[in-house]
């Protein structure tokens, strides 16, 4: 009667052992898919005055492309077989 017991015991501490096991399975998986999301860090805006005058210049350069392309697009539009209403691109 007693090895009966023991049996039992035996057999129901492997259930558990392999109930727990598929669990943490579970668990390993399912942080592997959603528990590395972390919330966005907050970034302090920096005064740099380097980066304001690339940017302004980059925004100059910008500014005449587009100016030379509207040119551009306006001497095709006009364009009749002559040069009349032509404008010079800088």
């Amino acid at each position: 009667m007693l090895s009966e017991v023991v049996k039992s015991v035996i057999l129901l501490a492997f259930l558990i052992a392999i109930i727990l096991e598929v669990f943490m399975l579970f668990i390993m998986i399912e942080h592997d898919l959603y528990g590395d999301e972390k919330p966005p860090k907050t970034v302090k805006k920096t005064f740099s005055p380097r980066k304001i005058l690339n940017q302004r210049k980059e925004n100059k350069k910008k500014a005449e492309e587009f100016k030379r392309m509207e040119t551009l697009l306006n001497n095709i539009d006009a364009y009749d077989g002559t040069d009349f209403g032509q404008k010079d691109l800088d």
